[in-house]
């Protein structure tokens, strides 16, 4: 990245974000993201301000700022510039502030749980057979025709549920709104994998606990389990986790 002039680096991410590039451009873009950690922060950086700037009508307040910069970078004087620039300084510093105190205060007003629950909330996509022989098909077909109410009646009636039935009850709990029992299958699950020297279900579980602890409002829990799906390159779901959301379960937390 150290080709780029800031300009063009903030041009390149923009096009990024607005689907502008080309597909060979997005190809490079990529791997960029994958091999460069900070170039990875800018971009995330540059999404947070665009959901700011475009999500809650800051736009035209951020086009004044800039207008009154290019008006009063022009000073008349080195003289007048260097009498100007601590009052331009102030004026620009206090446009941004208000901007980003309308901003809190938006995200104070609006978030909830429930809505950055609903962000990522996804029914996990079941399929008949996953590293172990069923004798349960007939059970996990209540999961796949999406009847979770019977699907739980039949695995708690169930001697010796598999690891991929605990798992499936817990989204089926979750689908339910039993979520302090979705939370204990995905814990069960974890300590199930943890003991196989393979363990099948440790990233599907890890994703859905911590979808279940925001649900539940345990935000900080939710955090722990997805920094750390975050911060694993070859986690599962690493790619349904950024900055932006976890900046949105922070504030959460700490608002609670």
């Amino acid at each position: 990245m150290d080709k780029y002039s800031e300009i063009e680096r903030a041009d390149l991410i923009d096009r990024y974000l607005t689907k502008g590039l080309s597909a060979q451009e997005k190809t490079t873009f990529e791997q960029m993201l994958q091999n460069n950690p900070s170039f990875k922060q800018d971009v995330e950086n540059m999404e947070i301000s665009r959901e700011i700037i475009f999500n809650y009508g800051l736009r035209e307040d951020i086009k004044r700022v800039r207008n009154e910069m290019s008006h009063e970078s022009k000073p008349a004087s080195v003289h007048t510039e260097r009498k100007l620039f601590p009052l331009y300084a102030m004026r620009v510093a206090a446009s941004l502030l208000l901007l980003i105190a309308a901003f809190f205060w938006f995200e104070y007003a609006t978030l909830s749980g429930e809505k950055l629950y609903n962000e990522k909330a996804s029914m996990y996509q079941a399929s008949a057979y996953r590293g172990e022989p069923t004798d349960r098909q007939e059970i996990k077909n209540y999961y796949l025709n999406g009847d979770f109410v019977n699907y739980i009646n039949a695995y708690q009636a169930a001697e010796n549920p598999s690891v991929e039935d605990i798992f499936l009850a817990g989204n089926a709990y979750l689908h339910l709104n039993q979520t302090a029992k979705a939370i204990e299958s995905f814990e069960k699950v974890l300590e199930i994998d943890e003991a196989l020297k393979v363990p099948l279900f440790k990233d599907d579980a890890e994703y859905y606990l911590a979808l279940a602890e925001v649900k539940q409002g345990n935000y900080e829990a939710a955090i722990h389990w997805f920094e750390g799906i975050e911060n694993n390159d070859s986690h599962q779901y690493s790619d349904k986790v950024n900055t932006t959301y976890l900046w949105k379960l922070k504030f959460l937390d700490w608002a609670k």
